[in-house]
């Protein structure tokens, strides 16, 4: 059995020397890790020889490299399935009757009341985007020095952290934080058209995806929301 140092060395080990970044697939990992060097240790192996032949039985750094990869892209894929099958959900009967209901009001809010209705959706986006998005917050700790670690490691290895859940989700809440932003940059672009039919039907439409997106993300991710779940237990 492996003492807790050293399944903090192995962990640390995949994170500094193999770059890995994916936190699911490092648990994994070390999991077997601690089989193989427990079987080494009991033949009389040193733990940093054993760590070197746990890291040759995966390919060492490249062999890991490619593993996360493969490993985050099928994580990414099962939980874009799960999305399609939501999106099918509320696409079908009696939801997609709220759906149209939902476009059908902010239609008639957006034609009649634009700016105040338009203010008070953007209110709504931004008070979503904190409130569903809180699972995804980063709070830099005082001994992470993050500067250092952009200047040694590349942007690419950084984009892996967000895997599965969380890129999936993280893509969903972009799509419903940025909705507000690219509306309020179309009336510049088009100032004229700004209060015609087919481009307050379109604003109703997008942000009616907008709150989807946060409603999507908020089922996919409640049990990680504190918040979601002190406001569901005070109902």
């Amino acid at each position: 059995m492996l003492t807790p140092a050293q399944l903090t060395a192995i962990k640390q080990h995949l994170r500094e020397t193999n770059l890995l970044s994916n936190e699911e697939l490092i648990l994994e990992l070390t999991d077997h890790y601690s089989l193989a060097i427990e079987d080494q240790l009991a033949q009389g192996t040193t733990f940093d020889t054993a760590l070197a032949t746990a890291d040759a039985g995966f390919g060492n750094q490249p062999g890991l490299l490619s593993l996360e990869k493969h490993y985050t892209n099928a994580s990414n894929l099962a939980f874009w399935q799960t999305v399609l099958h939501k999106l099918k959900d509320y696409t079908a009967l009696p939801r997609l009757i709220g759906l149209f209901s939902l476009t059908g009001i902010l239609y008639y809010l957006l034609s009649n009341f634009w700016q105040a209705t338009f203010c008070g959706l953007v209110i709504l986006t931004i008070t979503l985007y904190i409130i569903v998005g809180r699972p995804f917050f980063r709070f830099p700790s005082s001994k992470t020095n993050y500067i250092h670690e952009w200047d040694n490691r590349p942007y690419w290895i950084y984009r892996r952290r967000t895997a599965g859940l969380e890129w999936v989700s993280n893509v969903l809440l972009g799509i419903g934080f940025n909705v507000p932003l690219f509306l309020s940059v179309l009336p510049t672009l088009f100032s004229e058209h700004t209060h015609e039919r087919f481009f307050v039907f379109f604003s109703a439409v997008c942000f009616t995806v907008s709150l989807l997106s946060f409603v999507i993300v908020a089922e996919l991710t409640f049990q990680q929301n504190p918040i979601l779940k002190r406001l569901a237990a005070s109902e």
